[in-house]
């Protein structure tokens, strides 16, 4: 009776040990979705100041062509 008592004992580490890797398993893939996140809400943060050097060589390419179709 003992000998079962402690096959199902290991039975129930074995089950429990694997329960914690999921969990950190889990875990991770959470931290790893919060900083993917973060780094989403940061460069939201950063890119609208700058749209200006973006929105310019848009505005400076055309009037060169302009120029010589003219």
């Amino acid at each position: 009776m003992f000998n079962v008592q402690c096959s199902l004992f290991i039975v129930h580490c074995s089950l429990f040990i694997v329960q914690c890797s999921l969990f950190i398993v889990h875990c991770s893939l959470f931290i790893v979705q919060c900083s993917m996140f973060i780094v989403h809400c940061s460069l939201f943060i950063v890119l609208p100041p700058s749209p200006h050097p973006f929105s310019l060589p848009p505005h400076s390419h055309p009037l060169p062509r302009l120029h010589p179709a003219r």
